[in-house]
């Protein structure tokens, strides 16, 4: 989407509401579509990712209310993501996929493109075949909804998503009560019994797989690992002793009744308990703790590739984006001369 604002020479505000059109396109799609599409199989970021760049593309290139749904029709018939695919290479080409698919079905619609314009409530479109609790109840109260975007859940970690809350947790317990690690006896992790499914590889033998490690990534939070930076993911993490101690002492169990907070307890060598219980899918709202959060983790990904000067000046520019006549001043900082 960046890539095409800088093309059509586009403002700072038109890429906030491109941005923010495709995410509530993705939004309302996913209350329509309801739990059983990410359940069954389908890696929602690749399948409705693709309709909400497709809406964002759209929106950037202000096609009609007709060619916009042109172009939706021209995503449903490409969306695709598995979840099978967790833990390798695929899984992150999901988003890439997504973007890129959807943008190309803005263009093919502005370029007179069909495609069928029901593509969602058709008898074998994309609801009938891929969400078998599509509701248009649902759909229909969501389109009453003013804003998604507001509610977006940042993630803060360079690992499954689900894995935060357990991230954040031991975190917090490992801070306010100084453990040595070598006390710790063992950790119990409790979560719903969907991220069993998702995240819980016991013994991941890759970078990639040890996203999808529960034990792992808390593990990495007791021996205060950065969890943000990308580059800590990699085989040698796997192996490395420290972390394989840890990681053997952490269980992973379902709450016996379903609730959204990941429950981590952890037992030292003098007998004490301690517990910590955190939803990392709960809206910050405070704006200023979100703001550093993110700035902290974009600063760790692309000080190495920017370096630290280009890298605070786009976080820097990213504050007043909506001010920006024109995208080329913030790409222009982008680019990585050879």
């Amino acid at each position: 989407m960046r890539a095409l604002a800088e093309h059509l020479g586009s403002s700072g505000a038109d890429l906030i509401t491109a941005f923010t059109t495709g995410v509530d396109v993705e939004c309302i799609l996913g209350r329509y579509a309801g739990p059983a599409h990410y359940a069954d199989g389908w890696h929602n970021t690749g399948t409705l990712g693709t309709f909400g760049a497709a809406a964002a593309g759209a929106s950037l290139q202000q096609l009609t209310a007709d060619q916009t749904n042109q172009a939706l029709g021209i995503a449903g018939t490409r969306a695709a993501g598995l979840k099978s695919q967790f833990g390798t290479m695929c899984k992150p080409l999901h988003a890439g996929h997504a973007a890129a698919t959807g943008l190309q079905s803005a263009a093919l619609a502005s370029r007179g493109f069909s495609s069928c314009t029901d593509i969602l409530e058709a008898t074998q479109g994309f609801m009938d075949t891929q969400a078998r609790t599509a509701s248009t109840e649902r759909f229909q109260a969501a389109m009453s909804a003013a804003s998604f975007t507001q509610d977006i859940c940042f993630k803060y970690h360079a690992a499954c998503y689900l894995t935060h809350s357990a991230i954040e947790a031991t975190r917090a317990l490992c801070q306010s009560n100084r453990f040595d690690p070598n006390d710790i006896e063992d950790i119990e992790v409790s979560v719903d019994k969907g991220h069993l499914r998702v995240c819980n590889i016991p013994e991941p033998a890759t970078g990639l797989e040890a996203k999808f490690s529960l034990r792992l990534t808390t593990a990495m939070a007791v021996n205060d690992y950065d969890t943000a930076s990308i580059t800590l993911f990699d085989e040698a993490l796997t192996r490395d002793p420290a972390i394989v101690r840890f990681r053997d002492r952490v269980r992973v169990l379902a709450h016996e009744q379903s609730r959204p907070e990941t429950v981590v307890r952890i037992r030292t060598a003098d007998g004490q308990i301690h517990e910590a219980a955190v939803n990392v899918a709960i809206p910050m709202r405070d704006l200023d703790a979100q703001w550093q959060k993110l700035e902290r983790k974009f600063l760790i990904l692309a000080t190495p590739v920017l370096g630290a000067q280009k890298a605070a000046s786009v976080a820097a520019l990213c504050r007043t984006l909506d001010d920006v006549a024109n995208v080329s001043e913030l790409t222009s900082l982008l680019s990585i001369q050879p």
